[in-house]
């Protein structure tokens, strides 16, 4: 198994994540997990409200998300 689908394995479709980036943290809820080349990419929306898709490769998801805590 290649080390971008064991960083993805656990990133759940309809759950709640916050991205830590060094300058802010954003909370996103994940919509898609889907295949592209040789990853996945993840389409995510802020759940702070509004509709501003963003969408990025599974592997850099995997390193800045943490799963939220309710």
């Amino acid at each position: 198994m290649s080390r971008t689908v064991r960083a993805t394995a656990a990133i759940e479709v309809g759950q709640r994540y916050v991205l830590a980036y060094p300058d802010r943290q954003v909370t996103v809820d994940v919509r898609a997990v889907v295949p592209a080349g040789r990853g996945e990419t993840v389409h995510f929306v802020p759940a702070s409200g509004g509709y501003y898709p963003g969408r990025m490769a599974g592997s850099e998801f995997g390193r800045i998300a943490h799963r939220a805590v309710p």
